[in-house]
């Protein structure tokens, strides 16, 4: 429905409507009917609106639906973590009471008073876990990467600007387009801008700008450069020209480019709304062999986005990743080095000791390492597994379908 209204150009208003209103309440009681008894994720997160207003929407994901359950106006309170803990209790009795579902775990940002507070809350109900928004994480990695080298940040200011100029005169995109249409054959690419709320928008803009390079080197020799515009847009080209023919620029940002893939593909992963704790571990290991694999001339690089990963990996409520990968029954233990914690008997205890982490109320069932042994096994009621995993994985690749992260990587 957002992205509906941003492109007809609807007033947000709209969803003020009494009709709307009425008809939102129609049908939420069925939505909490189809959640009621099952377990569910509590997200939340806070953002200034286009009318200068500072919400806090709270979600809850439930079996990979996700459903608003309250959005608070905190434009007249202060920002602490004392009333956004109040908020999110205030909203665990609403989803748990009302809606019927067991809230499991809640997940923020990383970033001071909501890191208190869900883990202030975390700690006051133990059966609750609190990972962190990853996708986030992804994002302050990049900002480490960036913070660790002025040449890199220079040449990625340099192309800013050069994607500023261009964005801002509409002649001299009609000229652009011109030219990509005579070399491409009629095909043409637009300059993208990147905008500080979307997780892969710099690095698109980066890449896209390498695409247009032979069309941009065209363009600063094209007879008609300053038909258009004024003297101050004329003074701003000047100082672009020297950037596009310069090929120590070009040669930066694709090293900029190349950095920054395996990070891309990491938030896009993380940005899901649906993404599963397995799967954000499996990415931090990807991450990981990506950037050991970096060539010499990068190895302050590689220094300084593992030592990011470390620090974001400390953070985290590590048991529940692990033991996540290792029930995916596409991966188990097979990502992991064999260390003692990966034995049968850490296995064994970890799972244990989460059981009474979700269940504190619950004896542990006596046949759960038998269960484990079978599992890990692939036998019992486990003994099919491994074929139908195979076929389900040949389904996926016939079908172009991503089902897991990629083989051979080794979490420690």
């Amino acid at each position: 429905m957002a992205r509906l209204t941003a492109a007809q150009g609807w007033s947000l208003t709209w969803v003020e409507s009494i009709e709307w209103l009425d008809f939102i309440e129609e049908f939420i009681p069925d939505t909490q009917q189809h959640c009621r008894g099952k377990e569910g994720t509590l997200e939340t997160d806070g953002w200034s609106s286009v009318n200068l207003l500072h919400l806090v929407p709270f979600m809850v994901n439930v079996n990979q639906e996700l459903h608003t359950v309250k959005v608070y106006d905190t434009t007249t309170k202060v920002e602490n973590a004392e009333n956004l803990i109040a908020m999110i209790c205030e909203v665990i009795q609403i989803v748990e009471k009302d809606w019927g579902i067991l809230v499991i775990a809640i997940t923020s940002d990383c970033g001071g008073d909501s890191r208190a507070a869900w883990k202030a809350v975390v700690t006051a109900d133990t059966h609750l876990v609190g990972p962190n928004c990853d996708a986030h994480q992804i994002n302050l990695i990049v900002g480490d990467y960036f913070n660790a080298s002025a040449l890199f940040l220079d040449y990625t200011d340099k192309a800013d600007q050069v994607i500023r100029w261009l964005r801002g005169q509409t002649f001299l995109l009609g000229l652009l387009r011109e030219i990509q249409q005579c070399i491409w054959e009629g095909q043409t690419l637009a300059v993208i801008r990147a905008v500080i709320t979307r997780w892969m928008a710099h690095f698109l803009a980066y890449q896209r700008l390498l695409e247009l390079k032979s069309a941009l080197e065209l363009l600063v020799e094209h007879p008609c450069l300053y038909a258009s515009g004024t003297e101050q847009s004329h003074a701003v080209t000047r100082k672009m020209v020297p950037i596009i023919c310069d090929g120590l620029f070009w040669h930066h940002l694709a090293r900029v480019k190349f950095h920054l893939q395996p990070l891309a593909i990491a938030a896009n992963v993380t940005q899901s709304v649906h993404c599963r704790l397995d799967e954000v571990l499996l990415t931090f290991a990807f991450l990981v062999k990506q950037y050991l694999e970096q060539p010499v001339e990068d190895e302050a690089v590689k220094h300084v986005v593992i030592n990011s990963l470390k620090t974001r990996w400390g953070k985290t409520d590590q048991d529940v990743f692990i033991a996540t990968v290792i029930l995916n029954p596409f991966v188990k233990t097979g990502a992991f080095k064999q260390i003692r914690i990966f034995t049968r008997a850490g296995i064994a205890i970890l799972l244990h000791h989460l059981w009474h982490h979700f269940y504190p109320d619950t004896t542990v069932s006596s046949t759960l390492k038998t269960e484990i042994d079978n599992y890990l096994d692939n036998k019992g009621q486990y003994s099919d597994l491994q074929e139908y995993t195979e076929m389900i994985q040949v389904q996926a690749v016939s079908e172009v379908s991503r089902i897991h992260l990629s083989w051979g990587l080794e979490v420690t």
